[in-house]
């Protein structure tokens, strides 16, 4: 049994973002966790454990430009193609977005996820106003 989580409980946290996958540093809680490590800073996780896990992913966010924006979970510093989402995001403070995945993993022990994202163009800066990332072993191997 593992499972763990980081969020936001701020009002906000904003986050410039570069042409680049960078690590999403938004995150400043966590819930609870069992089997996995949250990292000091709340900007990662760390599984125990090898096993399956059900990751889940979620944010609302605006943005101060008009962008192309992809987010996706990142395995020890690799982005994983299968959970990317690429959001159009129009600017304005009014104007959220959210986006979302859900995947299964096979991770082995020691495995660091992170939630990474870039701009297409320029660098925006996002403005968080919801963030989760859930993490939970499934198998019981």
């Amino acid at each position: 049994r593992a499972y763990g989580d980081i969020k936001l409980v701020a009002a906000t946290a904003a986050q410039t973002l570069s042409t680049s996958f960078a690590k999403l540093t938004v995150f400043d809680s966590s819930t609870a966790a069992y089997g996995v490590t949250v990292a000091g800073d709340y900007d990662s996780l760390t599984v125990d454990q090898a096993g399956v896990y059900e990751i889940h992913f979620h944010c609302n966010f605006s943005s101060d430009e008009s962008k192309t924006i992809s987010i996706a979970l990142s395995i020890g510093g690799t982005e994983d193609e299968d959970s990317q989402t690429v959001q159009v995001v129009t600017s304005g403070a009014t104007n959220i977005t959210s986006a979302a995945f859900s995947v299964l993993k096979s991770l082995a022990a020691s495995d660091v996820i992170t939630i990474e994202a870039k701009s297409h163009a320029s660098a925006p800066e996002l403005t968080f106003n919801n963030i989760d990332l859930v993490i939970k072993k499934i198998d019981e191997v």
